[in-house]
């Protein structure tokens, strides 16, 4: 590219705002524009199209942190919006140019160290003798605090199985289930307190005949985890057992014929 001089009538300035201006710069990978007007003066306003980052309202300077024993014990939060900015200035009045807080997402830990309650099991995993096929685990249990949330099936130490009793309406889950987190939850008591007469299957023939150790786990929405049965052995046969037939010795029947001639009365 040639270099160019610019005449004397000419000042730097305005150089750029004329080359900006004939040869504007394209960024494919920026994101949408957003308007922003900036006060520079009292009498004076720029407008602005910038672009921010992919969900500006999530970046790290944007969140605040809330550790006030007080106002969370008495389920509330309490934010104020101020104004910085010029010496003796202050916030514009509500309306079109006003100032506004937008609250577009929060998020709260969950105090509870209280674990479920494990009031009845039964089923046939919990009798004695051998297993086939598929047995059952059942269980009753309450919780003080976020509810029962989830059960863990154990089998040799790993988990096989688990599941959530009661979803509560859809308020029993995961809120945000693409990330490694599973207690998130969009209600203060999100899983229900009790939970009566709950089935938990398990396939025998998903593991080898033999000795295993089996556990079943209950779990709340905090996290707080109780061992509602086990660790128990069981014996897994769905294999029959093959029978060796007793030798049978054969009865040997003999027919004899005499090698003498036969007599004829008379002669």
């Amino acid at each position: 590219m040639s270099s160019y001089a610019a005449p004397w009538w000419l000042p730097g300035g305005h150089l750029q705002t004329i080359y900006g201006w004939a040869n504007p710069r394209y960024f494919p990978r920026l994101t949408a524009p957003m308007v922003r007007y900036f006060d520079v003066d009292r009498d004076a306003r720029v407008l602005a199209h910038c672009h921010w980052q992919e969900r500006p309202w999530n970046h790290a300077t944007n969140r605040l942190s809330v550790a006030d024993p007080a106002s969370l014990a008495a389920n509330e939060v309490t934010l104020t919006l101020s104004c910085i900015g010029r010496a003796g200035a202050s916030c514009p009045g509500t309306g079109t140019a006003g100032s506004e807080l937008h609250l577009l997402a929060a998020r709260f830990t969950m105090l509870d160290a209280l674990s479920p309650s494990i009031t009845a099991v039964s089923g046939s995993l919990t009798t004695g003798g051998d297993k086939a096929g598929t047995q059952t685990l059942r269980f009753s249990a309450t919780d003080a605090g976020a509810g029962i949330y989830r059960t863990f099936l154990d089998v040799d130490g790993t988990t096989v199985a688990t599941s959530t009793p009661n979803t509560n309406t859809g308020h029993c889950a995961d809120a945000v289930p693409a990330n490694s987190d599973p207690c998130e939850f969009q209600h203060a008591q999100p899983c229900p307190l009790a939970v009566t007469d709950v089935d938990v299957p398990f396939d025998t023939r998903t593991v080898a005949d033999g000795t295993h150790t089996v556990q079943l786990r209950v779990e709340d929405a905090a996290g707080n985890e109780t061992s509602a049965y086990g660790p128990a052995t069981m014996v897994v046969r769905n294999t029959p057992t093959p029978v060796t037939p007793t030798p049978v010795t054969p009865n040997i029947l003999r027919a004899c014929r005499s090698s003498r001639p036969a007599i004829r009365p008379g002669r």
